[in-house]
């Protein structure tokens, strides 16, 4: 298993392990509403199922080991050139910080998204521009600050005695 699919099992795991402990319930989604829709998990909340998104911690670049909670990455096409996450069904997108979880809606993310990021392409990750990888046909790079999310309604889990540096 890959550095990055690795991380992003470990999201999986906390989110899944805070969101209980809460007293939430919480189920996986199927493989096709993963792969299809950007679902990863559905959590009953008031009488409600919601969809969400979870987005790891990601290194700024390849060669990092240090993991950024100031910068998030937004997918616009996925590698195959589909849409990406962000126009994906999930109701909610929960990005992982170091001690735990910002959820906001992923249709305001979007909004946000549209409006903060450039439509022209950068050579390497930069903030606020597109970035297409060297022959691959998306565009799913990205940048924002996290304290953009603060721009829209957003929700914090935190975790106290959890450390995603571990």
């Amino acid at each position: 298993m890959t550095g990055t699919k690795l991380q992003g099992n470990l999201a999986e795991e906390h989110f899944v392990s805070l969101v209980q402990s809460l007293g939430l319930s919480v189920k996986k989604s199927s493989r096709s509403e993963d792969m299809r829709q950007h679902i990863d998990f559905w959590v009953l909340s008031r009488d409600e199922w919601l969809s969400v998104d979870v987005k790891a911690r990601k290194r700024l670049q390849r060669a990092s080991t240090v993991l950024s909670d100031d910068l998030l990455f937004i997918e616009f096409k996925n590698v195959r050139g589909d849409p990406g996450w962000l126009y994906g069904q999930a109701n909610i997108i929960a990005f992982e910080q170091v001690d735990g979880f910002i959820l906001v809606n992923r249709v305001d993310l979007l909004d946000l998204a549209e409006t903060k990021i450039m439509n022209d392409y950068a050579k390497s990750p930069s903030l606020y521009r597109l970035y297409r990888r060297f022959d691959r046909p998306d565009e799913s790079v990205g940048l924002i600050r996290s304290n953009d999310l603060f721009l829209i309604p957003f929700q914090q889990l935190r975790d106290k005695g959890y450390n995603a540096t571990k």
